[in-house]
């Protein structure tokens, strides 16, 4: 299973030396994806507002996937010393906490394309909301990556040569308020699609994809709340691999 969480930088910092890493030994696997666009979602409307507004947590900078082995990892790692006396205050050097969501998954799957990737990918990390607002995304999973498939393969112009799917899990613990989650103005996303992009110029082939994708859902899908978000993805580390933990070669940005 594993917590991904999505952080906009606090006031006050430019990029540049926004992205930080905590030496994050607690955690099974971890990915940095840090993105260089997006498309976010659209607010009610009404005449008292401008009808161009963004929501507050939109515009996300960076995006932490944590992996743990089981409910009984994750809940040791969470109340360990180490994240209360290390990894819990560096957020304050850069996390604007307003901003910030996460969903509690399964760990992605692959369920399109190739089967080998690299530690370091352009991605389209597609977040999806189920109308209603599920707890698990378990019963749309097979449905909806069905049809997002079938519209890559419609009209991706094989620009997308893989797709990986985490499916969000109920939070009965309340984890997720640790990492921004639970506010009610917050979408809680059902389903993340992982696109694996040819390079940064596929921006446009996966919108294409998004589009006939919600227009295929329908009324499954709450497209007013659809966010996607393009960045560079890299490794952090990954324990059962023995990959460690390098801060020579993080974080991994776009160029």
């Amino acid at each position: 299973m594993k917590v991904q969480q999505e952080v906009k930088r606090r006031h006050g910092m430019h990029l540049l030396p926004y992205p930080r890493i905590v030496q994050p030994d607690p955690f099974r696997a971890y990915y940095q994806t840090h993105f260089f666009d997006g498309a976010f979602p659209v607010p009610p409307q009404n005449d008292q507002e401008p009808p161009n507004k963004n929501y507050p947590f939109s515009f996300v900078d960076d995006m932490a996937e944590l992996v743990f082995k089981d409910a009984a990892h994750l809940k040791n790692v969470m109340t360990s010393e180490y994240v209360k006396t290390v990894i819990g205050p560096d957020g304050l050097n850069f996390n604007d906490f307003s901003s910030a969501n996460a969903i509690f998954a399964t760990v992605e799957r692959r369920v399109h394309g190739d089967s080998a990737i690299n530690d370091s990918a352009t991605t389209a990390d597609y977040f999806v909301l189920v109308s209603g607002s599920p707890e698990s995304g378990i019963d749309h999973a097979e449905q909806l990556s069905s049809l997002l498939i079938k519209s890559v393969e419609s009209v991706g112009d094989g620009q997308i040569y893989r797709i990986d799917m985490t499916i969000r899990l109920p939070d009965p613990a309340g984890i997720l308020k640790y990492f921004g989650a639970g506010d009610p103005s917050k979408p809680a996303y059902t389903l993340v699609f992982k696109m694996y992009m040819q390079a940064a110029s596929s921006v446009s082939a996966v919108r294409k994809v998004q589009k006939d994708f919600e227009d295929l859902a329908g009324d499954i899908v709450d497209s007013a709340f659809s966010t996607i978000l393009f960045g560079k993805r890299g490794l952090i580390l990954d324990q059962a691999r023995q990959i460690k933990f390098d801060g020579s070669r993080q974080p991994v940005l776009f160029q």
